[in-house]
């Protein structure tokens, strides 16, 4: 009986050489058979698409140019003839919508490997102005005025008037529902494309 089994385990282990030298020796001896083909198969991993993903950090999809005029004064309010001091800012700044992607969580991806091709079905964050900025070589006190008897400017105004424009700029922004439906249109044209190289056939967006 212990013969049998050693015959026999023997046996399989020649077998197992045979088949893997086959595949290198057999072209040698054999040119006329056919080549082996071996099957390759490559997962997408959710974890790792989502580290992919999140690496890229804030995303800029798109900027915008803004022009606000700011009016901003400081007076007495019943003299303001005799004591205001008042000034025009003309601001320029430029206002931008991004997306974070490191808020991306393992609930946002749905991958779908059943295809030829994987497809993905992921979840966005909500587009926010992410930054706003004045151009100060454009910026500038288009006019300021005192009242009669007001004998020092307001040191803090100019200030103010360029923290009201940031502001200004910022709620326009964010208000224009063209903006944003073209912010949105350029983030799904951008991960569209990110997801493509990392090798995803269908893209879904919710």
């Amino acid at each position: 009986m212990k013969k049998k089994l050693t015959l026999a385990l023997a046996a399989i282990g020649i077998a197992l050489i045979a088949i893997t030298l086959g595949g290198t020796l057999l072209p040698v001896f054999f040119p006329n058979l056919p080549a082996l083909r071996f099957e390759r198969q490559v997962n997408q991993s959710g974890v790792a698409t989502l580290q992919s993903i999140q690496k890229v950090g804030d995303l800029l999809v798109l900027r915008i140019r803004v022009e606000k005029v700011i009016d901003a004064s400081s007076g007495l309010g019943w003299a303001d003839l005799l004591f205001a001091d008042r000034l025009l800012l003309i601001a320029t700044g430029d206002a931008s919508f991004g997306l974070d992607l490191r808020g991306l969580t393992a609930d946002d991806i749905q991958i779908d490997n059943s295809q030829p091709a994987p497809q993905i079905t992921i979840k966005l964050p909500k587009l926010q102005v992410t930054d706003v900025s004045l151009d100060e070589s454009t910026t500038r006190v288009y006019s300021r005025t005192k009242g009669w008897l007001r004998f020092e400017a307001d040191p803090q105004l100019e200030s103010d008037a360029r923290l009201a424009a940031i502001q200004a700029i910022r709620q326009q922004v964010e208000d224009n529902p063209d903006y944003r439906q073209l912010a949105e249109a350029n983030a799904h044209e951008l991960m569209r494309n990110l997801l493509t190289n990392l090798g995803f056939g269908k893209i879904n967006f919710e």
